[in-house]
């Protein structure tokens, strides 16, 4: 397995939203974590089937729900940061 890590930049940004998918039409990681210092603010596993994150609002909730397939699953946490 490889892990990469980095800083979130425009480069990072552009091929995440742009070009996220391989010739399989699934997405190219396996796994995807989005931190904030030691905190996962957001993650994507099993190729992107499945979501998980914490701190959201309703509104984020909703919104995310309504664009991602309705048999991928989607945990929220409870925001956990002091």
């Amino acid at each position: 397995m490889k892990v990469f890590t980095g800083k979130i930049t425009e480069e990072f940004t552009f091929e995440l939203i742009h070009n996220p998918f391989d010739e399989e039409g699934k997405i190219k990681w396996f796994s995807i974590f989005l931190m904030d210092e030691d905190k996962h603010v957001i993650s994507a596993e099993h190729y992107g089937s499945e979501f998980a994150a914490e701190c959201l609002t309703e509104e984020d909730i909703k919104y995310i729900r309504s664009v991602i397939p309705k048999d991928f699953l989607f945990h929220v946490y409870n925001c956990t940061r002091g």
